[in-house]
């Protein structure tokens, strides 16, 4: 039988230290996509990244595959929609902001994703909303409206925002509709789901690859895209996700989903540091904004999960 957590890595013995190591590891997924700009094309960074999860996560599944395929098979179409929402649609969007906005704004908008999550299970499921979780949602898209107008009222009277900065909201929006989608996920381990979802993002990327090259837009990627493509491979797409397994098979999702509110201050840090860019007092403000509202927001969607 498959057992896809029984990796002997001494740190996995603390949810906690895994769901830091989880967290900066999605946290660099910013960092990796503005350091991909001109040195790989996008939809052909997006096609490498799930062929190389797929190389890594089929050879663990393959053998036990046939035992959960019964599981799976019903969900076959569905599964397909979410791996194209999911994890090509939006590391498209993401790549494609990458090149008009910076990897700060990418991180702080990123952190408005659980609030657009539970507005869609409000609309999808009619999960009910209290006081407190409304609360959350405005205060959080003030900062995200903050952070993709610059701060500037008129650029927000006229719709202008910054192309890049719409995009990954429209990111976000594509990965909300396969957050949702996990909610009646088929019963089988999140390597299997992992191993599955990537060989349907693979699949669902040649489109883009395709349309890239009739375009004239993809190149042969130089040494430093390789280079971003092998760390976008391990880190965000296949070792945090194992973290993340591991961590709430230990805690429990409703304790270890808290953790996500981190990833923007590790992709904010990254670029900070390893890219040098600049942060600026309107993008330190939208995310004191950001964050405490999706902390409110989940504080009390957490508290009624309990009751």
């Amino acid at each position: 039988m498959f057992k896809p957590l029984s990796l002997p890595l001494h740190f996995l013995k603390n949810p906690y230290i895994i769901l830091l190591v989880a967290t900066a590891m999605w946290g660099t997924s910013t960092l990796f996509s503005r350091m991909a700009v001109g040195e790989i094309s996008p939809m052909w960074l997006i096609f490498i990244r799930w062929l190389g999860t797929c190389l890594i996560t089929w050879p663990l599944i393959a053998k036990d595959l046939p035992t959960y395929w019964p599981e799976l098979r019903p969900q076959f179409l569905k599964l397909c929609l979410m791996g194209m929402l999911g994890f090509t649609a939006f590391n498209a969007c993401m790549y494609i902001a990458a090149h008009h906005t910076t990897a700060i704004n990418i991180s702080i908008i990123v952190a408005a994703q659980p609030i657009i999550i539970l507005m869609g299970a409000s609309l999808v499921f009619r999960t009910p909303i209290n006081l407190y979780q409304i609360l959350g949602i405005l205060i959080t898209l003030l900062g995200v409206a903050a952070i993709a107008s610059k701060g500037n009222l008129e650029t927000l009277q006229k719709m202008n925002f910054n192309f890049g900065d719409l995009f990954m909201l429209l990111g976000l929006v594509f990965y909300a509709l396969y957050a949702l989608g996990l909610r009646n996920k088929p019963a089988v381990p999140g390597m299997v789901l992992l191993g599955v979802l990537s060989a349907m993002a693979l699949v669902t990327s040649l489109p883009l690859v395709v349309y890239e090259v009739i375009e004239g837009n993809f190149f042969w990627p130089t040494i430093k895209g390789w280079s971003v493509a092998a760390g976008i491979i391990l880190f965000p797409s296949f070792l945090a996700h194992i973290c993340f397994i591991r961590s709430v098979s230990m805690i429990g999702p409703e304790r270890a989903a808290p953790f996500f509110n981190l990833v923007p201050f590790f992709g904010t840090a990254f670029a900070v540091v390893l890219l040098r860019e600049q942060l600026s007092l309107i993008q330190i403000c939208g995310l004191a904004l950001i964050l405490p509202g999706v902390w409110l927001a989940e504080r009390f969607t957490s508290s009624k999960n309990r009751d």
